[in-house]
C-alpha cells in the first residue's frame, strides 16, 4: 500500500450531529491524484461521532483513520495529536462541524509544493448549500492583506509538516475559544512562514447555533486575546501598556458611530462585547499566572480506535 502524502486532521468532540457534512465534503473530493488519508482526532466524544467515522471508512475515497485524542480536553491538543498521527508530508486542518470546497485538497497539496503553508477564503456555511455565500473577514487573505492582525488558525489551513514541527504545533495550555488558533498563527508568522492564498482553498464556516453562544465566543476569544498580549509581551507593547484602556475609550465613540452610518448595528455589537471581554481579562488577568506552553512535542503517539474495541 503507497503511504499517503497528504494528511487532513478532523479535531472533534460530540461531533454526530455535524462531522457526516464534513465527511461527505472531503468524500466528494474533485482532482485528488495522489495518495491521502483523512484522521478523525477524538477528544472525548459521548455521542455516536466514533461510531459515525467508523461506518464510513469501507469504501471511502482516502485512508480514513479515527484516533483516540481524549488525553487533553481542546481542540488545540487533538491537533497535535492528529498530526502526530498522520504519516504525509503535508498536513491539512479543518472542523468537524464546516465543510471544505470540493478542490479543497487537491489546491492545498498543488500550493505546498511551492509554500509551506496556505489557506483560502473562509465563507459562510449556508443551508441549503450556497458556495457562493459571503466571504467571512477573518479570512487568512485579510490577515495577509493587512486587515487584521493575525492569519486563522488551522480552521482552513494546510501546511508542510516539517514547518508544522518547526513552529511547534498547536500550545495546548491556551484554552480560551480561538486562542489556540490566533497564538499558533501569530508563531507562524513570526516563523517567517507566509501563507499562500488559493481561491480553491475554501471553507465553509458554521456559525454559532445561538446568539447566547456567539455572546461566549466572542467573550472567550476577547479574553484569548489578552492571553496572546500577555505571552508575547514583545509583539503587543502597546497593548500591554497603561495607556491600552485610555485609547479604546477614546475610539470606541468613533468606531460605533461609523458603524450606526453604515446601518452595522451587528459590529457595533461585537465590537463592544469584545472590547468588554477584552477589559474584562485584562483586570482580572493581573491575579492569574499563565501556564508554561504546551506543545506538539510533548503529545505521545494516540491509540488507533478506528476499528471498535
Amino acid at each position: 500500500m503507497i503511504e499517503p502524502v497528504f494528511s487532513v486532521v478532523i479535531p472533534v468532540l460530540n461531533g454526530a450531529e455535524t462531522i457526516e457534512e464534513e465527511l461527505d465534503a472531503l468524500a466528494g473530493q474533485q482532482g485528488v491524484d495522489f495518495p491521502w488519508e483523512v484522521i478523525v482526532a477524538d477528544n472525548g466524544s459521548t455521542d455516536a461521532t466514533r461510531d459515525i467515522v467508523r461506518a464510513r471508512v469501507e469504501g471511502f475515497p482516502a485512508a480514513l483513520r479515527l484516533v483516540d485524542a481524549s488525553a487533553v480536553r481542546g481542540a488545540a491538543f487533538a491537533c497535535n495529536a492528529g498530526a502526530v498521527a498522520a504519516v504525509g508530508s503535508s498536513l491539512a486542518f479543518c472542523a468537524a462541524d464546516d465543510r471544505v470546497g470540493p478542490r479543497w485538497v487537491a489546491a492545498a497539496h498543488e500550493a505546498l509544493q511551492g509554500a509551506e503553508a496556505v489557506g483560502g477564503p473562509i465563507r459562510q456555511l449556508r443551508t441549503p448549500h450556497d458556495p457562493n455565500a459571503p466571504i467571512l473577514r477573518y479570512s487568512i487573505e485579510h490577515a495577509i492583506r493587512g486587515d487584521c492582525p493575525v492569519i486563522v488558525g488551522t480552521g482552513n489551513l494546510a501546511m508542510r509538516r516539517d514547518a508544522f514541527l518547526r513552529v511547534g504545533g498547536l500550545d495546548f495550555s491556551m484554552t480560551r475559544y480561538g486562542g489556540e488558533d490566533n497564538e499558533f498563527a501569530l508563531r507562524v508568522m513570526q516563523a517567517g512562514v507566509r501563507p499562500a492564498i488559493r481561491e480553491d482553498v475554501t471553507l465553509f464556516f458554521r456559525s454559532a447555533p445561538t446568539l447566547r453562544t456567539e455572546i461566549r465566543k466572542i467573550l472567550g476569544s476577547a479574553g484569548a486575546e489578552v492571553d496572546i498580549w500577555r505571552k508575547h509581551p514583545d509583539q503587543f507593547p502597546f497593548e500591554n501598556g497603561r495607556g491600552w484602556l485610555l485609547a479604546v475609550l477614546r475610539e470606541y465613540p468613533g468606531l460605533m458611530l461609523h458603524d450606526l452610518r453604515n446601518r452595522n448595528p451587528r459590529s457595533a455589537v461585537r465590537f463592544t462585547l469584545r472590547r468588554l471581554g477584552n477589559i474584562r481579562s485584562k483586570l482580572t488577568g493581573r491575579r492569574r499566572p499563565l501556564p508554561p506552553p504546551r506543545l506538539i512535542d510533548q503529545v505521545e503517539m494516540p491509540r488507533d480506535i478506528t476499528k471498535a474495541p
